[in-house]
């Protein structure tokens, strides 16, 4: 009397995103990206259906996970758990974009997986330390750590005319 039974269904799938850091750094976001608009940002549940799954109504080519100023350290892995709306990505690049405190990104690329409601999954690889990337000004700018001293930073531009930019050192 008076007793209900509900029985739930997933609805997303369970991601955990395991990537090795090379150096120690202080994490702002990560953000997974696509060429096409992939993943549901809004969206509804019809639950009168008899499978009821999410039905997108925006969507877009990144999903990014806030990470709140977290530090890891070097030679240790960033573990991440997420819960996101069921997306194939099977033949698809996917991008994982680590964005540190400083402003600088770091980038990975992963095969990409059919991710499906009511499943885990995880997502492995390694972030070298070799270069980070700034934007300024719409021009991307590349900083390779292993040629850095105290006194000059060196800066590739991958766009435009300059190649190299002496800066002093933070």
């Amino acid at each position: 009397e008076g007793i209900v039974n509900f029985q739930f269904k997933h609805l997303g799938a369970l991601v955990r995103l395991k990537i090795a850091m090379e150096e120690t750094s202080t994490l702002k976001q990560v953000t997974l990206q696509t060429d096409d608009n992939d993943f549901t940002l809004k969206g509804y549940v019809d639950l009168t259906a008899t499978t009821p799954t999410v039905n997108p109504t925006s969507t877009s080519n990144t999903f990014t996970i806030l990470l709140d100023d977290i530090t890891v350290e070097a030679n240790s892995d960033l573990v991440v758990y997420f819960l996101m709306p069921p997306v194939n990505l099977t033949d698809k690049t996917l991008s994982v974009v680590v964005e540190k405190d400083n402003g600088y990104t770091q980038e990975i690329t992963l095969a990409g997986k059919n991710f499906e409601a009511g499943k885990p999954y995880e997502l492995t690889g390694t972030m070298e330390s070799k270069k980070e990337e700034e934007t300024q000004n719409g021009i991307v700018i590349t900083r390779e750590d292993e040629e850095m001293t105290d006194d000059e930073n060196e800066y590739v531009i991958e766009e435009g005319e300059i190649t190299e930019v002496p800066v002093t050192a933070p």
